[in-house]
């Protein structure tokens, strides 16, 4: 699978979550249904939920759904057997949110038509997801058929690993597990490119500063940062600030050498997907 990017002219390499799909849209859909699940099933308010959840979160970041659940102080002292049923039907409860509502940014699949179109260009997916998770959104929005290459995280339960080969086999999609998490993937070696080529060929577009730009500034290749996925203003402070002002802020040792590659890196903030377009006329 190398040769179609050693053969492309261009490579277009997509992040996955607030990119591709409105995944905080539809995590902020998924805590609604689960606060209307807890509270069917309890006597308690929608406040004591959404404050039970909201501490989790604000302690442990966003973790899974059993994470979430056993970590709920509302929930404290339950005994397992409960506990294990609430994690069930939280997981039923979410996964139709995500067969109603996850979607494509409007906009996004006309991108990627004209990407497809395009003989002299390459695309591909570079995601921080395992790739279960990542597989079953693309599967579910259809996007899939759009790539390339899909580059996802290794599972972390061996259960998964047979999910992965068997939706992705079934649907013949191809896939690649990535060695390291953005920004620290090198781009030459998982596309089988020289780091000349990756300077010449590749475009990054994605919506994080740290992840994105940063895989930027270590590939030094092109970066556009998808606006339509957050607050354009709010990013171009931050990457004017990153990138002029405090290249610190990238997740990587700082020497000089380090503070010219981010200075020379190419980064452009769009509002809409459809901006992308221009960058491989």
């Amino acid at each position: 699978m190398s040769e179609v990017f050693k053969k492309a002219d261009k490579i277009a390499v997509f992040d996955a979550d607030n990119t591709l799909w409105d995944w905080v849209g539809l995590k902020n859909k998924e805590v609604d249904a689960m606060i209307s699940y807890f509270m069917g099933i309890t006597d308690l308010s929608r406040q004591e939920v959404l404050r039970s959840i909201s501490k989790v979160y604000q302690q442990q970041g966003t973790p899974d759904y059993s994470g979430l659940i056993q970590n709920m102080d509302i929930f404290q002292g339950l005994k397992r057997s409960h506990i294990v049923d609430l994690i069930r039907g939280c997981i039923d409860v979410c996964i139709q949110v995500r067969r109603t509502d996850l979607k494509l940014y409007e906009g996004v699949e006309n991108l990627l038509q004209t990407l497809k179109t395009r003989e002299d260009i390459a695309t591909c997916v570079v995601s921080d997801a395992p790739m279960s998770e990542l597989l079953t959104r693309s599967r579910h929005t259809d996007s899939y058929k759009y790539f390339d290459m899909l580059f996802g995280q290794p599972e972390k339960r061996e259960e998964h690993v047979a999910r992965v080969i068997e939706s992705a086999r079934g649907a013949k999609i191809p896939f690649q597990y990535l060695r390291s998490h953005k920004p620290n993937v090198f781009l030459g070696k998982s596309l089988g490119l020289s780091d000349g080529d990756v300077n010449k060929k590749v475009t990054i577009i994605g919506n994080s500063e740290k992840a994105d730009l940063g895989m930027a500034v270590r590939n030094q290749c092109r970066c556009l940062l998808a606006g339509w996925g957050a607050s354009p203003i709010e990013i171009a402070d931050n990457v004017t600030q990153m990138v002029y002002a405090k290249p610190e802020r990238v997740d990587m040792p700082l020497t000089e050498d380090l503070i010219k590659m981010i200075k020379a890196v190419d980064v452009h903030v769009l509002d809409k997907p459809s901006d992308v377009e221009k960058y491989f006329a």
